[in-house]
Formats: C-alpha cells, sequence, structure tokens
C-alpha cells in the first residue's frame, strides 16, 4: 500500500449490508492497493431516491426500510471484524444525483463496481460518464438483499445471509418490525 495510490470507493444500498457485501468491499479494499476505503451509501434520504428503469423497484420504501444512521451503523459493525488491509470511512453517496458527487467521493477515488445485472451496468456507464476511474467486475449473485428482506417479513431465516454484526444490530435495534410492516402495508410481489 502506498499514501500515494488515491481511494478506493465502494457503493451501494446496502439494505441490509449483506455477506456478498462483505465479499465486494473486500475485494476492493485488497485489489486496490489503496489505504483508503469509502464506503457511499445510496439513498441515505428520500431526496436522493429515485425510480430507475434499470431496476424499478429499488426506490420503493419496503425497498429501503434502513435509515442512514442504521445502514451505517451495520457496516461499521461488519467492517471492524473484517481484518481490511486500509482505513474505512462511510458517508452518504447520491448516485442519482452527479452533481453531489464531488462532495462524498473525490475525483481521483477509484469506483469499484460489481457487476450482477442491468443497473450496475447503468452506473458504470454513469460514473464513467462523469469522467470517473472505474474498475468493475461481473460477478453472479449469491445474496439478494431483496431475499434477505422477505425473509425477514415472513419470520423466515436470513441472518445467515449477513455478518453475524449485522444481524446482531438488526437484532438490538428491533428493525424486524419496521420491515414486516412495509411488506404487510406493500405486499405486491411478496
Amino acid at each position: 500500500m502506498t499514501d500515494s495510490a488515491p481511494p478506493v470507493h465502494v457503493h451501494g444500498r446496502f439494505q441490509p449490508f449483506h455477506d456478498e457485501h462483505l465479499d465486494y468491499v473486500r475485494w476492493a479494499a485488497t485489489d486496490s492497493g489503496s489505504d483508503r476505503l469509502l464506503v457511499g451509501i445510496t439513498n441515505a434520504d428520500s431526496a436522493h431516491t429515485a425510480p430507475t428503469e434499470a431496476d424499478p423497484e429499488r426506490h420503493r420504501p419496503r425497498n429501503n426500510p434502513f435509515t442512514y444512521y442504521e445502514r451505517q451503523r451495520m457496516i461499521e459493525r461488519a467492517l471492524a471484524d473484517a481484518d481490511l488491509p486500509c482505513a474505512v470511512s462511510i458517508a452518504p453517496f447520491p448516485i442519482n444525483r452527479p452533481g453531489l458527487w464531488d462532495a462524498y467521493a473525490p475525483p481521483e477515488a477509484v469506483h469499484y463496481v460489481n457487476v450482477l445485472g442491468e443497473w450496475h451496468e447503468r452506473k458504470v456507464d454513469r460514473l464513467r460518464t462523469e469522467d470517473r476511474t472505474v474498475r468493475h467486475k461481473r460477478g453472479t449473485r449469491t445474496v439478494s438483499a431483496t431475499d434477505v428482506r422477505r425473509a425477514m417479513a415472513a419470520d423466515g431465516d436470513w441472518a445467515e445471509r449477513v455478518p453475524d454484526p449485522v444481524a446482531a444490530e438488526i437484532r438490538e435495534r428491533e428493525l424486524l418490525d419496521r420491515v414486516r410492516d412495509l411488506y404487510q402495508d406493500d405486499p405486491a410481489d411478496s
């Protein structure tokens, strides 16, 4: 690692932060050679949440049950146990508002994107259009936050799909009821 390497940046909604997200962060942290990792939380508030054709469900309230602060806590706890080779900072990243990116991720940051579908392809294109450096890989989805939330709503097995500290945070803060309520209030495609 070198101090001259630009920071590496990963981002996502992390609703909730699950095992595949942890693998994504590890990939960026170890591949980059940087001593600084920035974790950007998208859809940090409703002003930055917008529909997109590439993923028409991502803006719905039931798909965003956890606040920015709750997700920040989940990520902090998960990464505290992850033994990463760099320092980590967490901040919002308004993926739908490119004009605000410089306020949250420096222009020299290298954005790592794990391409799992059309929405991820669009993010790569959007970042490049804004003259951001992007490193990406094509992966296969092994864990879906949608499936985790559905399992939470149905009192199913969800905890084995998230890092143990995330499961603890969700239980300690009693966040399962909110997920259940959102799925009950908006049952489409449950």
